[in-house]
């Protein structure tokens, strides 16, 4: 339908990490399938949530289906960690290991709280949404640099301190870390 239409579709792959079943680069070939099949234009919502750990074969898998006449755009946020709420199924057994963390790289959103075994099964029971340090800087650098990848952001900012950090900020944190910075580095 959307290509019936030239709607693009806007997709966040539903894997991101590399312990089959279920991988990053699974993800992104099932919406470059997706895209081949249908004739559709795609656009991989938060390349690094879809390939935090092999962004540079995610990066290569676009421009191999753009050479081959796919419409495929990404977009990435400016942050080497991802958020979401702790009752997610992202954080059921074994999201140490597929994600490379522990307790203490997850932060309550909107407080400089870090997590413990304690905190982290009270804030779940809760729904508390956390931060999660997860996504390495060099990933978002690598999709920054592409050129068919733009900058995103897509929180929701409510009333209170428990927001997901791309809610604001995004743009200027774009500027200040990733062009001034690289500006200043030999």
């Amino acid at each position: 339908m959307a290509a019936q239409y030239h709607a693009p579709l806007f997709v966040h792959a539903r894997y991101s990490d590399t312990i089959p079943p279920g991988t990053d680069a699974e993800g992104i070939h099932e919406i470059l399938e997706a895209a081949r099949r249908t004739g559709a234009a795609v656009h991989v919502d938060h390349i690094t949530s879809a390939a935090t750990f092999d962004m540079a074969a995610a990066l290569d898998s676009l421009t191999e289906a753009r050479s081959a006449g796919v419409v495929v755009t990404a977009c990435v946020y400016p942050y080497d960690y991802w958020a979401t709420k702790l009752s997610q199924a992202r954080f059921d057994a074994g999201w140490q290991q597929r994600f490379g963390i522990s307790y203490g790289d997850l932060q309550i959103a909107g407080t400089t709280e870090r997590l413990t075994a304690e905190s982290f099964g009270r804030y779940r029971a809760r729904g508390k949404l956390a931060v999660a340090y997860a996504i390495p800087d060099t990933a978002v650098s690598l999709a920054l640099r592409a050129p068919f990848v733009m900058i995103g952001s897509d929180a929701i900012l409510q009333p209170g301190n428990n927001n997901h950090p791309r809610a604001s900020g995004t743009f200027a944190r774009t500027l200040a870390v990733y062009v001034a910075g690289a500006a200043r580095c030999p």
